[in-house]
């Protein structure tokens, strides 16, 4: 619960017992405490809400009636996400915030209606953990525009002398007019709308930005460096924006060689990110600044987004990206399980970023090693954005059931576009378990460095989603061999899944 080494803050903490006449206490216990450490009464009214249907989830779904157990509750201030977090021992359940609602599903609706963010973690036998997140009520920078008189608008021509560092909170406001400027209100990272979310991110060190200032103060760039927590090895490089009065100056390519510089000051071994392809400006900026391409993942990006004064710009379907990697400390050699099927394209990744792996093959014992073993993984839904990222951070012998179950589910929720399943290639299972995932419909999406104890392989499935490969824009030759790879992998896993 919550990172250490950030500024994430628990509020408060309690233990009660799996019993329905303590929901009135533990509800009057915690929102008293959030009220009383600042949190709004609007949103105090949704954490009251909340807190009751989680109880009682976890009190029905968790324990047999008579059982004498208990649960954990506790609440953080995650930058400008206030997270009801839940933990427990009691019975294995299939998590599934968003089955169908039936009398019994009921408790759920208040799940699916005050959870911005849900996460899932499988704990093994040390039980399991649900984190519901949700973002506090904040001023739009269209309220903000709104209030300024004209005369506070710079006018500006685009020529004027830019200056490249890291943003503080003095510079907020600015970066979410250019945000505004670039997209209008099309951004999917809504909350760079909101300076106060934004200032709160900055605030609890999940993020640096890299701007480029005018002298007379203006916000010409932006580049965000995304950080998950002291132990990570790479960082995320995102919400690339240059106003479209300074473009042509190449300040993509100045900010994002300055996080890769931030990157080598943390000791991380590099940056990945994700291009869109609606243009091929950013992925060409990504390819001379010597990133390459580990992936393409179809139908990423939300269906309308506008990019201002680049023409043929506005998609009205759901949109793909390119996944980058580009190096910033020497990365050690490692060993990695491949799937044969996948092993030259791999092979082709790794070599292109010049990183050491070698190609192990699993042992024929490989199954009897998770042999009575729980699978653990994380499950994250971006409910905003219509995305679902599954996690395996343990293999155990039930990995395919549980894979099964979720993805059965999750096909049938309403908002779900595309789920990414992402598989350790440190361990020898995913060599061969790969082809049994791609059975249930998941297919190659690429590989991603350094990304969780490790290298993963990321695989996607199409939740009712058609992709239009006509308006995807790739810059590079192997960019479109790795995109013809993709689709090829689609059609062949969608002609077999079961």
């Amino acid at each position: 619960m919550g990172i250490s080494g950030t500024k994430d803050v628990c509020l408060v903490a309690l233990t009660a017992r799996a019993d329905k006449r303590m929901l009135r206490s533990i509800r009057k216990f915690l929102c008293g405490t959030a009220k009383s450490l600042g949190i709004p009464k609007d949103d105090i009214i949704r954490l009251r809400l909340l807190i009751k249907e989680v109880c009682r989830y976890v009190i029905e779904q968790s324990f047999d009636p008579g059982d004498d157990g208990q649960f954990h509750m506790a609440l953080w201030r995650r930058a400008d996400v206030v997270e009801l977090v839940v933990e427990d021992r009691g019975l294995p359940v299939l998590f599934d915030e968003n089955a169908p609602l039936d009398r019994s599903q009921a408790p759920l609706l208040a799940l699916r209606a005050f959870a911005d963010e849900v996460k899932f973690h499988n704990l093994g036998k040390h039980g399991k953990r649900l984190e519901f997140g949700y973002r506090l009520d904040a001023e739009t920078i269209e309220q903000i525009f709104a209030k300024e008189e004209p005369s506070a608008l710079l006018e500006v021509t685009g020529h004027e002398h830019v200056t490249l560092r890291l943003m503080d909170h003095t510079n907020i406001i600015d970066v979410s007019r250019c945000i505004y400027r670039t997209y209008g209100l099309s951004y999917y990272r809504d909350y760079l709308y909101y300076p106060s979310k934004i200032s709160a991110l900055l605030e609890h060190g999940r993020l640096e930005s890299c701007i480029a200032v005018t002298d007379s103060g203006l916000i010409a760039g932006h580049l965000a460096i995304l950080y998950e927590g002291p132990d990570a090895k790479v960082c995320e490089t995102a919400m690339a924006v240059v106003d479209p009065r300074f473009r042509g100056r190449r300040l993509f390519e100045k900010m994002k060689v300055m996080a890769r510089q931030q990157a080598i000051n943390r000791g991380l071994y590099g940056l990945y990110s994700d291009a869109v392809t609606v243009h091929p400006y950013s992925q060409m900026s990504n390819l001379a600044l010597g990133a390459r391409e580990t992936g393409v993942m179809l139908a990423y990006l939300p269906d309308r987004m506008l990019f201002k004064s680049i023409s043929d710009s506005e998609t009205l379907s759901r949109q793909s990206n390119i996944l980058f990697f580009l190096h910033a400390l020497p990365i050690p050699p490692a060993d990695v399980y491949v799937p044969e099927h996948h092993a030259a394209i791999i092979q082709e990744i790794y070599s292109r970023l010049n990183i050491a792996r070698t190609y192990t093959r699993p042992g024929d014992d490989i199954f009897e090693t998770v042999r009575g073993q729980k699978t653990q993984f994380n499950l994250q839904h971006k409910l905003e954005t219509g995305l679902v990222f599954m996690l395996i951070r343990h293999y155990g012998s039930d990995v395919l059931l549980v894979v099964h179950n979720h993805l059965r589910d999750l096909r049938q929720t309403s908002g779900v576009a595309c789920i990414y399943l992402d598989l350790p290639l440190r361990h020898p299972l995913t060599a061969v378990i790969c082809k049994g995932m791609e059975s249930f419909g998941f297919f190659f999406c690429g590989v991603l460095i350094e990304y969780d104890q490790g290298d993963v392989l990321r695989l996607q499935y199409m939740n009712n989603i058609k992709v239009n490969v006509a308006d995807i824009k790739v810059a590079s030759d192997f960019g479109r061999r790795l995109l013809d790879y993709v689709l090829k992998q689609q059609e062949l896993v969608t002609h077999n899944a079961i």
